[in-house]
């Protein structure tokens, strides 16, 4: 028979006290044929980590109203401090239309 032991290094415990807030203030600061800088500003985290998420309208696409996911940043501990200003490069096309939507995401990143 043979026996093993465990030993538990260390132990992580996660204490996500709710749903984060959306972000604020959503700005295009340049746009040209291959990308489009995005920023915004962050509310509160609620103690979560937190995961944004760009969606996008493409009009050149089957369905132009159809929102699909795009970039997906990880804020980490500094960019969730509220009023922290999140940049975000999005890769884009050119002659063709885009909308631009922020969301965020609670949970274990």
């Amino acid at each position: 028979m043979i026996s093993v032991r465990l030993k538990v290094i260390r132990q992580v415990s996660l204490r996500c006290a709710g749903r984060s807030e959306p972000p604020l203030d959503v700005r295009v600061v340049s746009c040209v044929a291959d990308f489009v800088d995005l920023i915004w500003v962050t509310s509160g985290d609620n103690n979560s980590p937190i995961l944004y998420i760009v969606y996008y309208t493409d009009s050149s696409a089957e369905d132009p109203e159809e929102l699909v996911v795009g970039s997906r940043l990880s804020a980490r501990r500094q960019s969730s401090t509220p009023g922290t200003i999140v940049p975000a490069v999005i890769p884009t096309r050119p002659w063709v239309q885009y909308r631009h939507v922020v969301g965020t995401h609670t949970g274990v990143i």
